[in-house]
């Protein structure tokens, strides 16, 4: 039998735990507080610079982050992988393949 398209196997849940662990370890809840919204109303330096060279930003809510298509205040990442792999939001050590796949895993849960 076809599994559903969302289907959640054995390897799929382990995959959302690593990148559960992953946002716990890395602080991320810092910025963008769970589990409720996902955010903070606090201002926060990402590393990156805007066109008038503001580097303080509002973080957004991660509560469906999934179904974006752009990501920053810029929309300069164009997926959530960029913007750990190319963008190393939200700084070092910079993460492995891996831990990507399985923090972007994590992410499209919520």
């Amino acid at each position: 039998p076809a599994s559903a398209p969302h289907a959640v196997d054995d390897a799929d849940r382990s995959r959302i735990e690593r990148g559960k662990r992953l946002f716990d370890k890395r602080d991320c809840g810092r910025c963008h507080i769970p589990p409720l919204v996902y955010t903070s109303h606090e201002a926060y330096d990402v590393g990156l610079s805007d066109e008038a060279g503001l580097k303080k930003f509002n973080p957004p809510s991660l509560r469906g982050v999934g179904q974006g298509r752009r990501f920053f205040h810029d929309h300069r990442a164009e997926s959530l992988e960029a913007v750990f792999g190319d963008f190393n939001h939200p700084g070092p050590p910079q993460l492995d393949n891996q831990e990507i796949t399985d923090l972007v895993r994590f992410l499209r849960t919520l």
